[in-house]
Formats: C-alpha cells, structure tokens, sequence
C-alpha cells in the first residue's frame, strides 16, 4: 500500500532480520513492485523445514530470547535492552561497544521488548513461495552469527533461485549497526549491479 501510495514502483527492497519477514512475502505477493531485494539475516523462520536445522534453530532462539525475557518480567527494560542486544550477537559486551548516541536509541525503544515477545508470528511462507521470487536478490549474513540467524539466511538463499549469498567475514547479527560504512558499501554495490 505505501508503495503504490506513492506511485514509487518497482522499488529496492533493503532490509534486516525482523523486515525480512516483510520484505521477501512482499517480493512474493507483488513482484511487480519490486526491482531488486537486500536483507541481512533475514529473520523468517517458515521456510526451514530440515529437523535438524529446526532444532538448532529452536536451543539458539531460546538462549537468545530466555535470558532477556527473565529481565523484561522484572521490569527493568533498560537492563533487557542491553541482555537483549549481547543475547542477539552472542557476544558479552556488545551493547557497551555502541555509542552512547545509539545507546540512547535503544533504551528509548526498550519498553518495546515485551511487545516484540508478544508479537504474533509474521504470515508463514514456504521455501516453494521463495523460489517465485524473479527479482535480484542478496541474502547477506555474518560469519560469526548465530546459528539461528545463520540457518535462515542459508535456507532463503538456497530457496531463491539466483539469489547470492554474501557472508560477511568476522560479522554477527548487528553487524549493520557496528559497521554501517561497511553495510552500506555491500547494499550500495549490491545495488550497483542492478
């Protein structure tokens, strides 16, 4: 709707983790508003259907998620935000790695966290409906991610057809966040060539 609102079609789709779950159904259901699709780690889970994939997906969820659900029940979101962003790099410290600036931003958006928990799964997709996907498309993840995020980023590109798989050397979840130069130049390159 807001694409066709503004009369903007065909459009570059550029997203990671939780707007991955937006962008790839939208690539499916309307392809003709889109040119090309970027996301880094692409959080969507419904076209993994490998049970070993599922269960690794499943234990990396929980100790991701378990630990920051424990802090959000005490009501101290400021606490959750920082568990929440180590949990999601798998990295002790990686919330005290950002700038204060960024800081900021997170803990203002904190008390958004028990809403997140609480949010109804996105509409399922299929690995079949991936593959409809005609337009350019570039799954990138980081090296060094969690299982549950590698999975899925492994699982979209090979459901794609044509899609490239870019792993970004020494690069975690956030990685966009850590290195926005960085992300910014593979999106810009990627975009080059469309």
């Amino acid at each position: 709707t807001f694409i066709r609102g503004l009369n903007a079609g065909p459009v570059h789709l550029i997203g990671w983790s939780l707007s991955g779950g937006t962008l790839l159904p939208l690539a499916v259901q309307n392809p003709e508003l889109v040119k090309s699709v970027f996301v880094f780690e692409p959080a969507l889970a419904t076209m993994v259907t490998d049970p070993a994939d599922l269960k690794a997906m499943g234990d990396d969820r929980l100790d991701v998620v378990g630990p920051t659900v424990a802090v959000v029940k005490t009501g101290d979101h400021a606490a959750a935000v920082r568990v929440f962003m180590d949990s999601v790099n798998g990295l002790p410290g990686t919330f005290d790695a950002f700038p204060p600036t960024t800081h900021a931003i997170m803990i203002d958006n904190a008390r958004m966290l028990p809403l997140l928990f609480a949010a109804p799964p996105p509409p399922p997709i299929s690995c079949a409906q991936l593959g409809q996907i005609k337009a350019p498309v570039m799954i990138a993840r980081g090296e060094l991610t969690r299982p549950v995020y590698r999975i899925m980023a492994d699982t979209a590109s090979r459901c794609v057809p044509g899609s490239r798989l870019t792993v970004v050397p020494k690069a975690r979840h956030l990685w966009p966040g850590q290195d926005p130069s960085a992300f910014n130049r593979l999106v810009l390159d990627f975009l080059k060539s469309n």
